[in-house]
Parts: structure tokens; C-alpha cells; sequence
């Protein structure tokens, strides 16, 4: 028999594979996207090859099976301590889970720091967290992928621990940045190992096959392009064909119902002559609705969670072609920015919020509605494009000229192409009016040190340097764009030469807006408009006259916030002080926040408070702060030189982050946040949970003002959880 007629045996066909894998790898090549970000998109889903098509689907999940499902679920529902494996089972189902099981389960994570000394008991709670609509990736600090793929109880491992770890080793965060120990590949590799000569898997390293631990194996990698697949179907159907009802438990019984419903198998017609799977299945319900591990047998929550679990699982395969695991994870949002760029200046600029594997059009489109941008789109068959925004509409100059949609992705620009229009978690989106206009990949900062060294990154005060624009071939890199590109930085404008570069003079310290453009007259402009945040570093901290005063814990933050321009001395001259104990005024720690978040002040800022005239040097950003909602605008006076307290600090920051809590309320430990306004509290919880304000034990001191190093600690943590902007 050879392994097309294998295939075809379990209803798998070589031509539905190999069609597929073509489609795969064309989507690849049009959409053109780092195939890290593609694979990321699976969302935890398995391969769908194995899944048959909704027309050659003979499987029938009858009334009898759903009845048997709700009674279930019910006496699921109704276990005071509910348990954590049912909530895959309530997801998929569409059943709410009781009150706060999402908070308490976020508590427990965030008490262990996301360690737990048994793999089962991570997969387990991140199974349950991810059903219950969490994100397994941001808990906080937390990446719980991170930490099962680095967990030391892998190398040790028995198969069913292995099979159980596979499940979540997809679900990854495409842009993590931490070093793993263990992969996919390597996790099957092993189980590949393991595999007996008989076809099946042993629950121990060694010993016969185990029911229950084929079919957690096969849930996890069966596939028709797995081979251990075949050999492990033909040992698990001998097995169930030599065995009667009473000798299988009924946990057994599920896990191979919840393995051949995940790799498109109809449970009900496996076995022809030995156990009827879901006949033996349905017969272990007990009047109440549990079910019973064994025959005539009593109730048993382990039983009937497992047989829950199985009749979902089938169900989804029945019905709908989909998985149990599959599709668990919620990744929190990204705050990601948007420029929209016309022939003749900047149409719109802001933040959306994009979800993984978005459609970039309607997430664009949203975004245009809500900043009051006129647009049309035109209907393909893949989706939407745009063909015009802003009263610009494609053709605009008589040639191929058109609106076209570029993402940013770890530091290079990538251009949608032939209307495949999904990614995740870009960077920057941009929609711009083009004729093959170019876009600006990179910046290269230049500047001459005390000992006359050329030094690249940020640059330091009062010290001239020099811009290289650079544009991106796939082919070559980056290559230096043109001549006559002009460069506005810090109220100065240049234009590059024939190398593609600029030079500026010195500046002072703080984050300034960088902006390149080449607008044509008549034409789509010959470089898309690119605006980025440009800090210029202060004086290093040894340079102050009262460095010392700094606070040991807060040096490393205080260090870094003068590094990244947010941070600057009280007075300058020969004698420069930082004043680290100084308490800030609501002003001041407005546009440190601003400098911290890159964003630039608003040019045309307009009279928010009555106590916030403009022109003053903070004016601008305020009225940024507010534009973005990070300063409410329902108050009269904002007072810019009373103190800031940690109450408004964390309320401006947790509005700023637009994150929520991930916990419950009772997690927070201060005793002195009682009387405070609920959105005060809410704040206060999320910085905790972010572990940006942690407080000193049970104390918070929402009323004690907040002194310079404070708020260079407490931002230089808000920082590293922001969207990162390259120059």
C-alpha cells in the first residue's frame, strides 16, 4: 500500500495537501510579509489539512449528543470549585464561564510569576486562561509561551507532558523577543522518538502502548503529512477492535474522540467491530448528567469534564470543521500608528487598535471614519481597496497613479500587494498616494565624538551630526535615496545631496519630530512622507554637580531617561543640576510623559483649560495630552504648576497605556486607595499589575507628590511597555 492509498484510507487525499501547500506558498509570495509573520498568524492552529471538506462530511452530532452535552455542562457550571479544564469546552460552546474565573485565574498567574513547577498544571491554567479571553502572551510582564518553551520540566518530560506542551507552542507572539529553548519541531521530534514499533505511545519512557496517550499525541501533531500518524491509527483502531465497552474508561474513551475530531476523523465510524465510541461515550452519562468513569459506575468530575470536552470536540468537527485547541489565544490589541499621506500634505495622522491576522482596508477604514476622512473603497475578490481618501482619487494625475498600503514590521517597510491585505502586529500603517513613489527605510545618524571618533544612534547635545536617507530594495538593501529631499528637524529645514544626506547643527536635549518629504507638482510625490520621533540625548548623569543626590535604585532610570532626551538638567551652564528630589508640577510631568509616549506637541494647540493659555512652553503638549486622551477635557482648569501626586501620575499613565486590568480588584495590596474615584483605583490596579508603580508594601501614597527620579523610574517601566518607533 503506498502513502497516497494510506491517506486515503483515513479520508485524507495527496491532491488536498499538495493543493493546499500551493496555495500556501502562493499567499507567501504576493502578500510579502516575513513568513515569521505568517506563520504567526495560525493563531495556535494546527495544520488544516487533515480537516475533510463540509461536503464530503458524513458526521452527525444529533440531539441526543447535544442534550447529553448541556447536562454536562451544567453539572460542570454548578462545581463550586470550577474546574479549569472545562473552560476550553464553555469557549467553544459560546457558554459564559462564572463570574471573575478570568480574574482569578490572571491572579494566580501574575502571584507565580507565570512559573509553575508541573508542565501540566502551565498548559493546563494557560489553556483555561486563553478559553476564558486572555492573552497568554502579556500578562502583565508575563509571557507564559516564553516560559513553558524555556520550562526545565521539558527536557525530563514524559510523552503525555510533551504532547500537552505542543498545544501551546504555537501560541507565540510574533515579535517576542525571548531566547527559547524548545520548539515545535524539537517537541514532535521527541515524540517521534517515543513512538512504540507497534504504532502507539507509552505513558512511561518505556512499556506498551497507551490508549490515552496515543490519542493526546495524535490531538497534538496527527496529521497527514506527520508520518507517525498512520502507523498510531492503525494500532489505536486494532486496540479499540480487540477491546469491549467495559474495558475502556470513559477519560480514554474522550481523549480518542477529542483526537480523531481534531485531525477530521468521524468518531462514530471508526471502529467497525470492537468499541462504539460515541455509543460507549453517551452510555456513562448518569441520569443527573455526570458521567461515570466506568460502567455502572459513579459520578466522576474528571469523566465528565473529559466526555464535555469530547462531545464539543465533536461537535466542532461535525459542524463546523474546527478544533478543540485550536484558536484559544486573544491577543490583546496593539496600539499601532497611522499616517495617511496625500499628494500634497498629511490627511490624517493618529493610533488604531489592530488585532492579529486584521484586514488591514477595514482596519484603515475605521480609522479614516472616526478622524472624519472621506474615502471610498472598490470590491475584489479578496476584499477591499481604497480609491480615494480625502477627495484624492486614484488616476488623480492620468497615469497608474493610486492609494496604496504599506506596514511597518521590525524595522522595514513592506508594501500590500494584489489585494491580500492581512498581517499582524505591524509597527506603523501607512496609506499613501503613489506613482512608484519610495518610501524612507531607514535613517543613519552620524555624529563626531570629544576624541573625534564617528559614533552612530542618538545624538548628543549641542553637537552637530549628519542624516543619511536611505530607501529599501529587496534585492540590495538599503541604497541612499535622492537628492532634493528635504529634511525639517528642530524649526530647521535642509535638503540632502546627491548621497542622500544632511546636516544639522547641535540641538538641544528632548525628542523633536523629524520630517522627510519631496512633494511634485502635478505628480504623486517622488518619497512618501515620513515623520519620526528624533530624541537627542542630555548630558550623561556623572556630569551633573549633584549626581549623588540620585537614589541608588533609581540610577540605571534616571540614566536612561537623560540617554533617550526625556529627561533634562534645571540648570544649564558650567554648574549643571538635575535635581533628582525635586517634586514635578502637573506641566512637567505632562511633557516628560509626551517625550516618553514620542509624541510631538500640538503646533496649533488650542485653548483646552482656562489656566493653559497658549504659547507657554507646555502648552502644546497639553493640548496633545488631551487630544489623545491621556488629560481629561470635561474640567475648567487643568492647573500646569501644582504638584502632580502619584493618584494623577497613574491615572495619566494607565490612560496612556489604554490597557485594562487584568485581575481582580482584591489582588491589589494598598490599604490607603479605598476612598479613591473607581477610575483612580482602575488605574492604580493596572500600573500595579504592569509592575510600573508597585507602591511601598501595603501603601500606595496616592496624595504623595511624585520627585524627579520617581517619574524617571515609573516611565522609564511605561517605556518598555510602549510600541517601539525606529528612526
Amino acid at each position: 500500500m503506498n502513502r497516497d492509498q494510506d491517506m486515503n484510507r483515513w479520508g485524507w487525499t495527496g491532491d488536498k495537501v499538495i493543493r493546499r501547500l500551493v496555495i500556501s506558498v502562493l499567499i507567501l509570495s504576493l502578500l510579502a510579509v516575513p513568513v515569521s509573520s505568517v506563520l504567526a498568524d495560525t493563531s495556535g492552529q494546527q495544520s488544516d489539512a487533515l480537516a475533510s471538506d463540509a461536503a464530503s462530511r458524513s458526521a452527525v452530532f444529533d440531539q441526543r449528543m447535544q442534550q447529553a452535552l448541556e447536562k454536562a455542562e451544567a453539572v460542570i457550571l454548578n462545581e463550586t470549585d470550577f474546574p479549569i479544564e472545562g473552560a476550553v469546552g464553555f469557549a467553544k460552546n459560546r457558554t459564559p464561564l462564572p463570574k471573575g474565573f478570568r480574574e482569578k485565574l490572571a491572579d494566580r498567574i501574575m502571584d507565580a510569576g507565570g512559573k509553575f513547577n508541573s508542565l501540566s498544571d502551565h498548559v493546563r491554567i494557560s489553556l483555561g486562561y486563553m478559553a476564558a479571553g486572555g492573552d497568554i502572551n502579556r500578562i502583565g510582564s508575563i509571557d507564559l509561551h516564553a516560559l513553558l518553551m524555556n520550562h526545565a520540566g521539558l527536557e525530563r518530560a514524559g510523552v503525555p507532558e510533551l504532547a500537552e506542551a505542543y498545544l501551546m507552542s504555537w501560541y507565540y507572539h510574533p515579535t517576542a523577543l525571548n531566547r527559547l529553548e524548545w520548539y515545535p519541531d524539537l517537541i514532535v521530534y521527541r515524540l517521534r522518538e517515543r513512538q512504540t514499533k507497534e504504532g502507539g505511545w507509552s505513558a512511561r519512557d518505556s512499556g506498551p502502548g497507551d490508549i490515552r496517550t496515543t490519542a493526546k499525541v495524535l490531538t497534538a501533531i496527527g496529521s497527514p503529512d506527520e508520518p507517525s500518524s498512520k502507523p498510531a491509527l492503525d494500532w489505536l483502531q486494532t486496540k479499540l477492535e480487540g477491546s469491549r465497552t467495559s474495558d475502556l474508561e470513559t477519560t480514554a474513551v474522550s481523549d480518542v474522540v477529542i483526537a480523531l475530531s481534531s485531525i477530521g476523523l468521524d468518531a462514530a465510524a471508526f471502529s467497525e467491530t470492537g468499541v462504539q465510541l460515541m455509543d460507549t461515550l453517551l452510555g456513562r452519562q448518569l441520569p443527573g448528567g455526570a458521567f461515570a468513569e466506568v460502567e455502572d459506575g459513579s459520578a466522576s468530575m474528571e469523566a465528565t469534564v473529559q466526555a464535555y470536552l469530547a462531545l464539543t470536540a465533536y461537535k466542532l468537527y461535525a459542524e463546523a470543521g474546527d478544533r478543540l485547541y485550536a484558536s484559544l489565544n486573544h491577543p490583546i490589541p496593539n496600539k499601532t500608528r497611522v499616517h495617511v499621506e496625500g499628494p500634497e500634505g498629511t490627511i490624517a495622522e493618529g493610533w488604531m487598535e489592530l488585532g492579529s491576522n486584521e484586514n488591514l482596508v477595514e482596519a484603515a477604514a475605521a480609522f479614516l471614519k472616526k478622524s472624519g476622512v472621506a474615502y471610498t473603497t472598490r470590491v475584489s475578490e479578496h476584499g477591499a481597496l481604497f480609491t480615494s481618501i480625502g477627495g484624492v482619487t486614484n488616476g488623480r494625475y492620468g497615469g497608474l497613479d493610486k492609494w496604496e498600503i504599506a506596514v511597518r514590521s521590525i524595522g522595514n517597510w513592506y508594501i500590500l500587494k494584489d489585494d491580500l491585505i492581512y498581517y499582524s502586529d505591524p509597527e506603523e500603517v501607512l496609506l499613501y498616494y503613489s506613482d512608484q513613489t519610495a518610501l524612507v527605510d531607514h535613517i543613519q545618524i552620524e555624529w563626531k565624538y570629544e576624541n573625534g571618533q564617528i559614533i552612530g544612534g542618538t545624538p548628543r547635545a549641542d553637537t552637530p551630526f549628519t542624516l543619511t536617507l536611505k530607501k529599501a530594495t529587496r534585492q540590495f538593501g538599503h541604497m541612499a535615496v535622492s537628492s532634493g529631499i528635504q529634511v525639517s528637524l528642530g524649526g530647521k529645514t535642509a535638503v540632502t545631496d546627491k548621497n542622500g544626506r544632511v546636516s544639522f547643527p547641535g540641538l538641544k536635549p528632548g525628542v523633536y519630530e523629524l520630517t522627510v518629504s519631496s512633494y511634485r507638482q502635478g505628480r504623486a510625490p517622488l518619497l512618501a512622507k515620513r515623520t519620526v520621533p528624533f530624541p537627542v540625548s542630555s548630558p550623561e548623569l556623572s556630569s551633573f554637580t549633584d549626581a549623588g543626590k540620585v537614589s541608588k535604585w533609581a540610577a540605571y532610570d534616571v540614566a536612561s531617561a537623560l540617554s533617550e532626551g526625556w529627561m533634562q538638567g534645571v540648570s544649564p551652564g558650567s554648574r549643571p543640576q538635575l535635581a533628582p528630589k525635586r517634586a514635578m508640577t502637573r506641566a512637567e510631568f505632562v511633557v516628560m510623559l509626551l517625550r516618553v509616549l514620542r509624541e510631538p506637541a500640538n503646533p496649533r494647540s488650542s485653548r483646552s483649560f482656562a489656566d493653559v493659555p497658549g504659547g507657554r512652553w507646555y502648552s502644546g503638549e497639553i493640548s496633545r495630552a488631551v487630544k489623545l486622551g491621556i488629560i481629561g477635557d470635561k474640567l475648567r482648569y487643568f492647573g500646569p504648576g501644582e504638584l502632580v501626586t502619584r493618584e494623577e501620575a497613574a491615572v495619566m499613565m494607565a490612560n496612556a497605556l489604554g490597557l485594562q486590568p487584568l485581575g481582580s480588584p482584591e489582588r491589589v495590596p494598598f490599604k490607603d486607595t479605598a476612598g479613591l474615584p473607581e477610575s483612580s483605583k482602575k488605574a492604580i490596579q493596572i500600573l500595579y499589575e504592569q509592575e510600573i508603580m508597585k507602591g511601598e508594601g501595603r501603601l500606595f501614597h496616592p496624595e504623595q507628590t511624585l520627585v524627579r527620579e520617581e517619574a524617571a523610574a515609573v516611565l522609564n517601566r511605561l517605556a518598555q511597555l510602549m510600541p517601539y518607533r525606529e528612526i
